[in-house]
């Protein structure tokens, strides 16, 4: 992310927050101590006010933080353009980037883009279930869960 953006997040900061989270994703300690409503919502507001969205995934993601608005801002994105050619490429970009199951879980549910194309993503979910990486296997069956599992 960029300096403007990690700013930003440094300065919705609550050190309490960041310390239970810590505490929540192992190995994980990186952790700036933003909230999630208020993640979802910087996510939601770049989508909507960025032309292009796309120019916030340059550089690289030092915090915990910037890897979840990055994956939301993805998911977000993803689905405002309606291209599913372009939110399969995203999607295939941040799956290696998924560390930890707060990451996983919090892209998977705003990633709603299966949705322009279920059977395309679900090959692309298959390969994932297929791997022999944790957090690949665990993308897949969030997905799934989240985006195909209708009762």
């Amino acid at each position: 992310m960029n300096e403007q953006i990690r700013k930003k997040l440094f300065e919705m900061a609550d050190k309490k927050y960041g310390e239970f989270s810590a505490s929540l994703i192992p190995g994980c300690n990186n952790i700036i101590g933003v909230r999630l409503p208020y993640l979802r919502k910087m996510a939601q507001k770049t989508v909507k006010e960025q032309q292009n969205w796309q120019e916030c995934m340059c550089g690289e993601d030092i915090y915990f933080e910037e890897k979840m608005l990055r994956g939301m801002i993805i998911g977000y994105g993803c689905f405002k353009d309606r291209d599913a050619d372009a939110a399969a490429v995203w999607l295939e970009k941040f799956i290696p980037l998924v560390d930890n199951w707060s990451i996983c879980d919090s892209f998977c549910m705003s990633f709603k883009s299966c949705e322009l194309d279920r059977e395309r993503f679900l090959e692309i979910i298959e390969k994932y279930a297929a791997s022999e990486k944790e957090f690949e296997v665990r993308v897949a069956l969030i997905l799934l869960l989240s985006h195909y599992l209708r009762v």
